[in-house]
């Protein structure tokens, strides 16, 4: 019995050559830097938000506490920093090393551009270099109060207080906004 035998070749097979293939490459990179501003844009943007948000719920934990241990809570924030104080009004003049009873927080890349009582447009413009302190007293209320927030790109909001339900809003405004307002 004989058998024959028969090579099968291999069919070739399709394939893109290195030129090809770093060419796409470049493309991609191109392209790639091209999109990163809108995106740095819209992350900055929703960092901004997020710490409009966490101001809004600190405010909102400085009253629960002021009512759980009965002592009126100062929030204090640092203009021109993302830092705030939260703690009882005694200790938030306390100059004792190792006082416990206020805790340091920071918003990330977003800075305090004010925090003012009142609400905008209700009063004469405050003086940008001072912050003022809200104090939620131990029935709950507080004055009514805005901040604002302002990003490294220089985007804005502002978070508004009410003071006797400490119900919160954000709104995004415009630096000509702030500058209405102000007036």
């Amino acid at each position: 019995m004989t058998t024959s035998r028969t090579k099968i070749r291999p069919s070739p097979q399709a394939a893109f050559s290195l030129l090809e293939l770093l060419l796409v490459l470049a493309l991609a990179v191109v392209l790639a830097a091209l999109a990163a501003p809108a995106f740095e844009g819209a992350l900055s943007r929703t960092r901004l938000d997020s710490a409009a948000e966490r101001l809004a719920s600190a405010w909102g934990e400085a009253r629960l506490e002021a009512i759980r241990t009965g002592e009126p809570v100062a929030f204090r924030c640092e203009l021109g920093t993302p830092t705030y104080r939260v703690g009882t009004l005694s200790a938030m003049w306390e100059t004792t090393p190792g006082v416990t009873s206020q805790e340091s927080n920071e918003l990330s890349s977003v800075v305090f551009k004010q925090l003012s009582l009142g609400e905008p447009g209700d009063l004469p413009p405050a003086d940008p270099t001072v912050a003022a302190v809200l104090v939620f007293q131990p029935s709950g209320v507080t004055s009514d109060a805005y901040a604002i927030l302002e990003s490294a790109e220089g985007d804005l909001r502002r978070v508004e207080l009410r003071g006797l339900t400490c119900a919160s809003s954000i709104e995004a405004i415009g630096s000509e906004s702030l500058l209405a307002g102000a007036r």
